[in-house]
């Protein structure tokens, strides 16, 4: 699942990247005068608005969380298994969404699970089932002390 976390955090940076350099040569363009197209001096404030979005929502979120990982400052949460809803990659936890990266991993709804999570892209890095020992009764065990 870390996997995945790296794989979209490049894809992130990737297009934030590329929308930068699509903005640079638009600028070219529109300052030696070579436009064709009226229009066309509109394009790199479109490129602007599109190149702040995919920064402030998608890629600062990832690196936020790239040093919550090499903090190991992971947030993790216990659920019951039927509380947990698998559909397309993602757990619906409650009104939270989670996502667990490249495979849907099936969930015992007798179980209870301990999920781990980065803060703020909220990917899924452990999922474990947590074991929980049965009760035992104590008026049974003082018998058990008393007949030996």
């Amino acid at each position: 699942m870390i996997a995945y976390f790296f794989v979209a955090l490049s894809a992130s940076v990737i297009l934030a990247i590329m929308l930068f350099l699509m903005l640079r040569w638009r600028l070219r363009i529109n300052s030696t005068g070579s436009n064709k197209i009226g229009i066309s001096y509109v394009m790199p404030v479109i490129i602007v608005i599109l190149f702040v979005s995919v920064i402030i929502v998608d890629t600062f979120p990832r690196i936020l969380d790239t040093v919550f990982l090499f903090q190991n400052n992971v947030k993790t949460i216990s659920v019951p298994g039927d509380k947990i809803d698998v559909k397309k990659h993602r757990y619906l936890i409650g009104d939270e969404i989670y996502i667990t990266g490249f495979r849907d991993e099936l969930i015992d709804p007798d179980l209870e699970y301990s999920i781990s999570y980065l803060p703020n892209t909220k990917i899924v890095l452990k999922r474990e089932e947590i074991v929980t020992l049965p009760e035992i009764d104590p008026s049974k065990l003082n018998d058990e002390e008393t007949n030996e």
